[in-house]
């Protein structure tokens, strides 16, 4: 049983701490990405074009997947599902729009720290089962 526990909280702090990193990262090649373009690009995008593929990604990166990527830090599970959700929602809109997934190494791993957020979360409100060496006759 201690040696559960011991597994349960390294794993945990390991998927926390990759998660952490790996938000990080995103976080900062998103933010070049959104200053390279400039904030009267990205402002020209969607009011030219309101309802377009480009402006709801913009939107699902922008409202979810980045403040899920920081809210992690603090709250895994909430970090988690927004930018879990904000991903399958960029997905799914370019998918949509072109009739295929984002190509390229990055969009894959955006993927990650929700998805070890998650792991950790769980992994910390996770209570083992009973044993069930005790049977009743």
């Amino acid at each position: 049983m201690a040696n559960e526990a011991h597994w349960k909280r390294y794993t945990a702090r390991a998927a926390r701490w990759t998660a952490r990193i790996l938000s990080a990262l995103m976080v900062g090649l998103l933010g070049l990405f959104f200053f390279g373009e400039g904030v009267r690009g990205l402002l020209s995008v969607i009011a030219t074009r309101p309802l377009s593929p480009e402006t709801l990604m913009i939107f699902a990166l922008g409202l979810l997947v980045i403040p899920g990527y920081v809210l992690g830090w603090r709250w895994e599970v909430t970090g988690g599902v927004m930018g879990l959700a904000g991903m399958v929602l960029f997905y799914g809109i370019n998918f949509a729009a072109s009739g295929r997934f984002p190509g390229g190494p990055v969009f894959p791993v955006m993927f990650a720290p929700p998805l070890l957020y998650l792991l950790a979360g769980a992994l910390r409100h996770w209570k083992p089962a009973e044993s069930l060496d005790h049977e009743t006759a």
